[in-house]
């Protein structure tokens, strides 16, 4: 089974990363910008650096989970079904933990750019963004989702770079 100690230590470097990249970057303007910040830039340099910001987080978290539906599959969970417990079972549970995961790290995210906000930024009501962190982990989710597809069907490094990939 995989050790996700380095995975870990990388998700919390790079999204501190990210806030202070967002954070020095002058185009931003609205609050919790690592939802919205897919907005039209100057110049197309500028466009790259913001959708480069916007995608920073992504690949560390798709490799946090790498491997874990293969695992399931074939190795370790081989031996659970042996035991007595259905696939679809473990699978589901897999699921269920996935999303827990991922809720922690958006509402992390969320509670990282509300405390350090710039002043000049403009604040959404509650309502917007409880959906805007609705909307980031349910994206999360889906990247995730496909790459746990992937990886029943072929190796997980594969299933990793496809779904990086396509996320792009």
């Amino acid at each position: 089974m995989k050790n996700n100690t380095f995975d870990k230590l990388l998700i919390a470097v790079i999204v501190p990363v990210q806030f202070f990249l967002i954070r020095n970057e002058a185009s931003f303007d609205l609050a919790l910008p690592f939802l919205s910040e897919l907005t039209s830039a100057d110049t197309i340099a500028g466009n790259m650096f913001l959708i480069m910001y916007a995608y920073l987080p992504f690949p560390f978290f798709l490799l946090y989970f790498s491997g874990k539906m293969r695992n399931l599959t074939e190795q370790y969970g081989l031996l659970i079904t042996i035991r007595g417990n259905r696939k679809d079972r473990l699978v589901l549970m897999l699921m269920g933990k996935t999303l827990f995961v991922v809720i922690g790290i958006a509402g992390t995210m969320g509670i990282l750019y509300t405390i350090g906000r710039k002043e000049q930024w403009i604040i959404f009501d509650k309502t917007l963004q409880t959906q805007g962190i609705i909307l980031y982990t349910a994206t999360i989710t889906l990247l995730i989702q496909m790459q746990f597809l992937l990886e029943l069907y072929m190796e997980s490094h594969y299933a990793f770079g496809i779904t990086t990939l396509w996320g792009v």
